[in-house]
């Protein structure tokens, strides 16, 4: 079973997802990252749902901060910021 669409917002520093979760118990939803898939899985009633989210490009785990108040799941996938490249002086 497919479970809540959530609904992705691409702030400045982090990507932010969204999905309802009301009707589904905190202990019930477990989130999973991937590279540049956020899969989210749970249980609602009766029935066990998942939901693999393609995200714009790969996050680690350590990027990833979530929580689920009040039915409402909120993930924020910090950006990393640029890695420098070493240069080669002459």
């Amino acid at each position: 079973m497919r479970g809540p669409t959530p609904d992705i917002f691409d702030e400045p520093d982090y990507l932010l997802i969204v999905a309802d979760m009301h009707g589904i118990g905190r202990k019930d939803v477990h989130v999973e990252l991937h590279e540049d898939v956020l899969t989210l899985t749970g249980k609602r009633e009766d029935s066990i749902f998942r939901n693999e989210i393609l995200l714009p490009r790969s996050f680690t785990p350590e990027q990833m901060r979530y929580a689920c108040r009040n039915g409402i799941l909120e993930i924020r996938l910090a950006k990393s910021p640029p890695q420098e490249t070493a240069g080669i002086e002459g």
